[in-house]
């Protein structure tokens, strides 16, 4: 196993859900790296995200390097830029159907062109990487809205909670 969390919504709980997690690995007869452990954390990283106590945020390395990402010049390129979009893509509404150009600069027997339509995308994608949201988990019989965006092309969705500016 990569790696685990443990999180609680009271304090007072967690070491019961340690307590939990430990006897489920004995049971099953696996080992915790030490050196890899960490207890008590208020923000850590994991699968290069940072958990924090509202939620999950953006790793600001990765969306840092997309927004300084300089304009693709070949399919190569493009596809480093889509495997960095795909990383990113959680925090990105619409993310599939914003890089329909680039998915189709891909197409075996299209010719690379960087077209103005792909230039928009780029800039767009770079101007609401550069605001991430915080994902966070919805409190129990909080309401939630579903959002859809149906294209010719696409189909995304999401489901948001509202919470006050703070």
């Amino acid at each position: 196993m990569d790696g685990m969390i443990v999180k609680s919504q009271q304090e007072v709980d967690h070491a019961a859900h340690l307590k939990n997690v430990f006897e489920q690995t004995r049971k099953y007869n696996m080992r915790l790296n030490l050196e890899k452990c960490t207890f008590r954390v208020q923000v850590g990283k994991l699968l290069g995200f940072y958990l924090t106590e509202r939620g999950i945020k953006a790793n600001p390395d990765k969306f840092q390097a997309f927004t300084k990402l300089p304009t693709p010049h070949s399919k190569k390129c493009v596809q480093a830029l889509n495997g960095m979009l795909t990383a990113l893509s959680i925090f990105v509404a619409k993310s599939a159907q914003h890089a329909l150009p680039f998915f189709k600069l891909l197409r075996k027997k299209t010719k690379f062109e960087w077209t103005d339509e792909c230039e928009a995308a780029l800039k767009h994608l770079k101007d609401t990487i550069s605001k991430p949201p915080v994902l966070s988990r919805p409190d129990q019989g909080e309401v939630l809205y579903l959002y859809l965006s149906v294209s010719s092309d696409a189909a995304s969705a999401i489901l948001v909670r509202e919470t006050p500016k703070g």
